[in-house]
């Protein structure tokens, strides 16, 4: 599977591998079957944003869900990040580890120190941020892919 690096290079079958891994995190036998996908505009480069920014909306039936193994029609908003620009304003942001660091807040570090805030206070002071769905950060690759909230209002 190729990882896309803009938002033009969005598959269906890469679809259904990021979703199906979100999926397994919490039924371990569960794959996604994309029916549908659309991509949107997400915001335009230097909106706050130093990368590609665009929605996906996307229908899927989740296979493995349920004992009897019937389908669950699922819809997906996602909001999903690529590195912007030339390869050279890439590597430039691959030099000073900001996009490594906004993965690993997004992958580990908000759920780990929500989970501390849930025992030490009652959940009191719950970060809210989209949930992380999929994100890889190499030398060659960068996605950033969370639940648009957006689409709940």
């Amino acid at each position: 599977m190729t990882t896309p690096r803009k938002g033009s290079e969005i598959t269906k079958e890469w679809l259904e591998v990021i979703l199906t891994e979100y999926e397994v995190r919490t039924t371990p036998d569960a794959s996604v079957q994309i029916i549908t996908f659309l991509v949107n505009p997400g915001a335009d480069p230097g909106n706050n944003f130093q990368a590609e920014v665009i929605k996906v909306a996307a229908e899927g039936d989740v296979r493995g869900v349920t004992s009897d193994s019937n389908n669950n029609h699922i819809h997906y908003n996602l909001f999903i990040k690529f590195l912007l620009g030339t390869a050279f304003q890439q590597q430039g942001a691959r030099m000073k580890n900001g996009h490594r660091r906004e993965l690993l807040i997004y992958s580990d570090i908000i759920a780990d120190l929500n989970d501390f805030q849930a025992k030490t206070s009652g959940d009191k002071y719950h970060i809210n941020i989209p949930e992380f769905v999929y994100g890889i950060c190499t030398d060659d690759d960068y996605v950033l892919v969370m639940k648009d909230l957006s689409a709940d209002g």
